[in-house]
């Protein structure tokens, strides 16, 4: 009987009950899940980003180079 007082006591003094805890952890962890998501989209986009400028450079200065050794070459003929 003293054992069954302390327990209940116990259960008082924590506030919450469990099933509320159980809830809560669950939202926190999509909540965590959801923000390590976005992190991740983020991440992809910045990525998409930089390769594509990376190869918009290329061919931008491939294509300049290309111009200006065809009128060096048509200067000289």
């Amino acid at each position: 009987m003293i054992r069954n007082f302390h327990q209940s006591k116990r259960k008082k003094i924590r506030g919450r009950p469990s099933g509320n805890f159980d809830l809560e952890v669950g939202r926190e962890i999509e909540r965590q899940a959801q923000e390590k998501q976005e992190i991740e989209n983020r991440r992809k986009k910045r990525k998409l980003i930089f390769w594509t400028i990376v190869i918009f450079g290329t061919v931008i200065a491939a294509a300049i180079s290309i111009v200006f050794l065809s009128l060096l070459g048509s200067v000289e003929w």
